[in-house]
């Protein structure tokens, strides 16, 4: 097995040569965040696999999360357990599962038929260092001490963790005030004094099903392509609770994993 990073769009042609160098029986090209992807010519023939990316006009197989069910999904989750004034704090506008997990969320919400009018949306500017808009956003709330919303869907878990900060020094307590729910779950969620409930992005799921495609490849050559979606089940942790009739909650919800 060899790994190869790339460190820049220009340095895939750099990388796909070193790698054809070693003759492999199969090349798998994956991006640490679900993207589009320009492929080094080099790669058409070669018996290769998109991993969590996607490339135009490519005739490979590849597979990526299924972020519009994964929202879609928890957001059905969410009006199960009583929440009906969310605030959602999205990844940046123009990114693939930016525009699917907003379109997931949105149909789950009016299917199940209240007004998106009672939504507040937001989508965080492109950039690491954006993360920390989220506290900015939360402003009001904690001069007024009163949020006005009674779950916060973060776009991952890194500004699913700038939440929390900000919530606790709102002397605000998750979920006995506010819950949050996030889509990413990484295990560093699990950890948090407060285990964030979050979507998982079947990372591993990705890598396995891509392996098995190369092998299927080998065996057989005239293989189907295309993008296959791969499903990511709800992490229910602590950070959300149910919502009584009249606006009280009631006890933490049991850790495990929700699938309609």
């Amino acid at each position: 097995s060899f790994l190869i990073n790339i460190f820049s769009a220009d340095d895939a042609d750099r990388a796909t040569r070193q790698l054809l160098a070693h003759r492999p029986d199969g090349i798998i090209y994956t991006t640490m965040g679900l993207r589009e992807v320009p492929l080094p010519a080099a790669l058409e023939g070669e018996n290769c696999v998109l991993a969590n990316c996607i490339s135009r006009g490519a005739s490979l197989p590849g597979y990526i999360p299924d972020d519009f069910e994964a929202q879609y999904r928890a957001t059905r989750y969410l009006i199960e357990k009583g929440y009906r004034r969310p605030l959602c704090f999205w990844l940046p506008e123009g990114a693939i599962a930016t525009g699917e997990r907003r379109r997931g969320f949105e149909l789950a919400w009016q299917e199940a038929g209240y007004s998106l009018d009672v939504v507040r949306q937001h989508h965080m500017l492109p950039g690491d260092e954006h993360y920390t808009d989220l506290a900015a956003l939360l402003a009001p709330m904690r001069a007024s001490g009163r949020p006005d919303f009674d779950v916060l869907i973060c776009g991952n878990d890194r500004a699913a963790f700038v939440a929390y900060q900000v919530l606790f020094a709102s002397g605000l307590r998750v979920p006995q005030d506010i819950s949050v729910m996030s889509i990413d779950g990484f295990n560093l969620a699990a950890i948090q004094d407060v285990p964030l409930t979050a979507v998982h992005v079947p990372r591993d799921e990705l890598g396995c099903e891509a392996v098995q495609m190369l092998q299927q490849r080998l065996l057989r050559p005239e293989a189907p392509a295309g993008t296959l979606l791969l499903h990511g089940a709800l992490a229910v942790r602590e950070s959300v609770r149910r919502i009584r009739p009249g606006g009280g909650r009631t006890a933490v919800a049991r850790e495990g994993l929700y699938d309609e």
